[in-house]
Formats: C-alpha cells, sequence, structure tokens
C-alpha cells in the first residue's frame, strides 16, 4: 500500500442537499496530488482504487462499512452509522487535477 496524498469534493445527494431522511448518496472525489497526467492516472488507477479499498477495510469504522463491487473508475462502499438508522452509500472516486485548474474547482 502506498500512501496517498489527496484533496476532495462532495456530489450525490448528500453533497447537493436533497438527501432523504435514512438514506443518501454521496460521490466522494478524491484528487489525487502525485497524479498530474491522463497517461500516469490510467497506470495507477487500480492500484489506488485497491488501496482506497484496503483503508476501508483496515478503518476504525469497518465493522459499520460494506464494500460493494469496484466499477472501472470508483471504490463503492455502503457507511451504516451505529447511533441511527442512517446509511450512506459512498462511490469514491479518484481522480487527479493539474495545477492550472486548481483554482476553478475551488481549492
Amino acid at each position: 500500500i502506498y500512501p496517498l496524498s489527496f484533496q476532495h469534493n462532495l456530489g450525490g445527494s448528500f453533497g447537493k442537499g436533497t438527501a432523504v431522511k435514512d438514506k443518501a448518496d454521496i460521490d466522494f472525489v478524491v484528487f489525487l496530488n502525485d497524479v498530474k497526467t491522463m497517461k500516469d492516472h490510467k497506470v495507477k488507477l487500480q492500484e489506488t482504487k485497491d488501496c482506497l479499498e484496503s483503508c476501508l477495510k483496515q478503518s476504525p469504522y469497518k465493522d459499520q462499512i460494506t464494500i460493494g463491487k469496484q466499477t472501472p473508475f470508483a471504490v463503492k462502499f455502503r457507511l451504516r452509522l451505529l447511533s441511527s438508522s442512517r446509511e450512506f452509500d459512498i462511490d469514491l472516486l479518484p481522480t487527479f487535477t493539474t495545477d492550472q485548474t486548481l483554482g476553478k474547482i475551488g481549492f
């Protein structure tokens, strides 16, 4: 496992503020700081998704996490809050950005 350095942005019903009471989906876009080109991203994508999945399995919240099937671009999992009946379907979407686009996406 290699360490990931990243910034993030939220989307989905949770990020948009349209989530229903007990269930929501979250698109969690992870901008990898050490990836600067599409070629590099394609080469590292599967390793990055495997690393993210491994981190989830080792998380202090692992008993509340159900890992789903990876898609070509995302790691999917469900997070169940123990303190309530809320569940979140989460897609972790690793990607990259260039220094020129950082200001355009709010960083």
